[in-house]
């Protein structure tokens, strides 16, 4: 299932947890597409431990995907509540 939600768009964390909270307990798997600095700052507040940042100064750099487990249901996630899996970004894709 597919859904858009303009309150995605420039959303600051705050919102973001909203969102994510709102999610229908059925879905098992979420695919949150937005734009920093907000994906950033939620992120950072979501995940533990904190995150470094990379050298280049950006988490989260256009089409970054980031996986994120979680064990709570989604209308009880809050800050730290999420473990990382994996970050990645285009320039680590094989090129072929």
């Amino acid at each position: 299932m597919l859904e858009t939600d303009a309150r995605l768009y420039e959303a600051p964390t705050a919102r973001l947890y909203e969102v994510i909270r709102e999610v229908p307990e059925v879905a098992r798997r979420v695919l949150l597409v937005g734009h920093n600095p907000g994906l950033e700052m939620f992120l950072s507040s979501f995940v533990q431990p904190s995150l470094p940042l990379p050298e280049d100064g950006k988490l989260l750099p256009t089409a970054t995907l980031a996986r994120v487990f979680v064990q709570k249901k989604w209308a009880d996630l809050d800050e730290k509540d999420g473990a990382l899996i994996s970050i990645i970004r285009p320039k680590s894709l094989p090129e072929s």
